[in-house]
């Protein structure tokens, strides 16, 4: 049996020699010629993408982006203490940073279309389970380029493990002066970066690639001490928004069997929910008559058996305030039940697309943090309604209302809103 899976698992026979892959690697980590032009082309594409919102051209993108070279080539260069490979691959790795920075960041300045869509958002905010992708993908691309048959391996190492993206992110944010956006975006390009180099260090190391050159014991220790301390600084962070990222969904999770559990099957009549893990409140929006607080005191009694202590139960019932497009305000609805009712029926009639409706749901909350929530309907009148709650405390008269209603005219592509504030 061992020999057996020592047979299957065996690796060394379907590798070129060493010095093919050795010269392989070294033909992609030069930035000149054809692979230049080839990455102006990546950069280009992933910033149309990314500002267009269209995923199969930021795909493109990764698949022809050949910025994975100098990383793989620093890897090798570190575990065959190659000086010159080294060297090449840091030289390469930085000119192909501020190249595809300064590229980017020129097209987002002169590009009339300037919002964030869910492609650029999905770059900003790394975890931890990207460092797992890009160690896999690292590990399938260093084996991709020493392999004899290589097949469709390097392709999809390019799609898992994002360079180019997130590389021309940061420009959006350069352009836009976002630096929440810049500097996430930073990350993750590190967190690829630095985790691929060390895929392919590893695998040297593991199949024993000659060194050019023996190192003393002090200098191969202090090698790998290096490498240890900028693996930890690299992931530290990573792990942090990895644990937030899981409380959250937990949080979610948990505040929706809530309100299913306690509020829904009980009879009320919950129109929309807006879970907030950041305030740690769930705030309901109901029709019909209003709950007394001695009620709602009960149910909010019940919050420590979701796992939820601490947490605020807010209930309410529709009172809201209409700001049009000429920027007029009243009264819109004030606890009228029936004229709600027909509102509630048509909910989400607005948008179709489902994929639509919750891109923008997710968006505009990363967008415009005073915004707790959106939702869409359509009148009997055919009047397109767009309704948007408010973080708990916030003033409506301290609301930038014409961005808001700027961004989300843009996104549904419609002039005509009525689009109401609560």
């Amino acid at each position: 049996m061992k020999t057996y899976l020592q047979r299957l698992l065996n690796i060394q026979e379907d590798l070129n020699d060493f010095a093919e892959t050795k010269k392989e690697i070294e033909n992609n980590i030069r930035f000149s010629g054809s692979n230049l032009w080839i990455l102006i082309t990546a950069i280009f594409l992933a910033s149309i993408g990314l500002n267009v919102n269209s995923p199969a051209v930021v795909i493109g993108a990764m698949l022809i982006s050949p910025l994975m070279g100098p990383i793989i080539g620093l890897g090798i260069g570190a575990a065959l203490n190659d000086v010159p490979i080294i060297q090449k691959s840091t030289y390469n790795f930085l000119f192909s940073i501020l190249f595809s920075l300064g590229t980017s960041t020129i097209y987002f300045l002169f590009t009339p279309l300037n919002e964030a869509y869910s492609e650029l958002l999905a770059r900003t905010t790394p975890n931890i389970y990207d460092v797992f992708v890009a160690m896999l993908g690292g590990f399938a691309g260093i084996i991709g380029l020493s392999s004899k048959n290589r097949g469709n391996i390097l392709p999809g190492v390019a799609i898992a493990t994002a360079l180019m993206p997130p590389m021309c992110t940061a420009g959006y944010g350069i352009a836009t002066q976002n630096f929440t956006f810049f500097f996430g975006a930073i990350y993750l390009f590190i967190i690829n970066s630095v985790f691929i180099a060390l895929s392919a260090y590893l695998f040297a190391k593991f199949l024993k690639f000659p060194v050019t050159k023996m190192k003393d014991v002090s200098s191969e220790r202090r090698t790998a001490r290096i490498i240890l301390f900028v693996t930890l600084i690299t992931v530290a962070p990573s792990i942090y928004y990895g644990f937030e990222m899981i409380q959250k969904s937990r949080f979610e999770s948990n505040s929706d069997r809530f309100v299913q559990n306690e509020m829904v099957e009980k009879g009320y009549l919950v129109l929309r929910k807006n879970i907030s893990y950041n305030n740690k409140t769930i705030e309901v929006i109901i029709l019909g008559s209003e709950i007394d607080s001695s009620a709602i005191n009960s149910i909010s009694q019940q919050l420590i058996n979701y796992q939820l202590g601490g947490s605020k139960l807010l209930v309410r019932n529709g009172n809201f305030y209409e700001r049009n497009a000429r920027g007029s305000k009243g009264p819109f609805l004030k606890e009228e039940s029936d004229q709600f009712d027909k509102i509630a029926a048509l909910t989400d009639s607005l948008i179709e697309n489902d994929k639509l409706k919750k891109e923008i749901e997710k968006d505009i909350e990363i967008l415009f943090p005073s915004v707790a929530g959106v939702y869409f309907s359509a009148t009997s009148k055919n009047k397109d309604q767009v309704f948007i709650q408010l973080q708990p405390g916030k003033a409506l008269h301290s609301i930038d209302t014409s961005s808001i209603n700027a961004w989300i005219s843009k996104r549904l592509k419609k002039d005509s809103l009525a689009i109401h504030y609560k």
